[in-house]
């Protein structure tokens, strides 16, 4: 018998915990919505920001970071209330500005402009889809859910079953099992959620489900691979058993560009009933 903390599930009850109380703590806000949810949005993206500066520059970090920080959550505080547009011309505008102060110290500003970017466009959809007038809120618990359950099927599914790895030089722990593991739950959880909306079976939402969930995959690689390019192994300590907050929310970030692409493009109609 494996020793204590030696198992294929050693980390488990340490991520659980911080998972669950993190969850907790970001549904209340959410759900309590109005300023609470944009706080909550604020707060984590400029901390998101605050990481990935510190990834791809390792000194000089903390007043450039400033610009970036505020690019994101300044984004997001516009984006309240369906001002999509102009949160993305404020986040272009002000990452602007740290890109100059990145060149006149003659360092690469391309990195953390492209965190401030992908970060600030996924804040401006989450609360742009958060208050979104009809169904706002639950398309936002739509896409946590099919998330969680990604990282759920993809965690148990790559500890049972293990095989062949998904991409070993970047991620040497995630498997192709892990996931499909992982689409597949995504795919049910879409499912249940409809069912107990009473919406009629019509494999949009199923199919929009698969579509996230693998992006959320990509997202996590991606990050992975970012942290890999400067020899980080976490983009932070603020999460025991998680590394940083980019670390756990790196696949919602991902999704969250992807379904709020997607309710551009169908905007009649939310996600969760496809």
């Amino acid at each position: 018998m494996a020793g204590a903390g030696t198992g294929k599930f050693s980390d488990l009850a340490v991520r659980s915990v911080i998972a669950v109380a993190f969850a907790a703590l970001g549904f209340g806000a959410i759900w309590a919505g109005g300023a609470w949810g944009l706080a909550f949005v604020m707060a984590a993206g400029g901390i998101m920001a605050w990481e990935w500066r510190r990834i791809a520059a390792r000194d000089e970090v903390r007043v450039l970071a400033g610009f970036q920080a505020l690019a994101v959550a300044g984004a997001a505080f516009v984006a309240f209330g369906g001002r999509l547009a102009e949160a993305i011309f404020f986040l272009i505008a002000v990452a602007a500005l740290g890109v100059l102060f990145d060149l006149a110290r003659g360092r690469s500003p391309w990195w953390s402009l492209l965190g401030a970017l992908y970060l600030g466009v996924a804040l401006s959809f989450f609360v742009f889809l958060l208050g979104a007038p009809a169904h706002g809120l639950q398309a936002v618990v739509w896409l946590v859910l099919v998330v969680v359950a990604t990282d759920i099927g993809a965690y148990f599914s790559g500890r049972l079953i293990g095989g062949p790895k998904l991409w070993p030089r970047v991620s040497p722990n995630k498997t192709w099992a892990g996931a499909i593991g992982g689409v597949t739950l995504a795919a049910l959880a879409a499912f249940l959620i409809g069912l107990g909306a009473g919406r009629p079976f019509g494999g949009g939402a199923e199919i929009a489900a698969v579509f996230v969930s693998a992006v959320a995959q990509a997202g996590d690689l991606g990050e992975s691979a970012f942290k890999r390019r400067f020899g980080k192994k976490d983009s932070g300590r603020i999460l025991p058993g998680h590394g940083g907050l980019l670390d756990r929310l790196d696949g919602l970030i991902a999704a969250t560009v992807a379904v709020g692409a997607l309710s551009l493009v169908r905007p009649d109609q939310p996600i969760w009933a496809w």
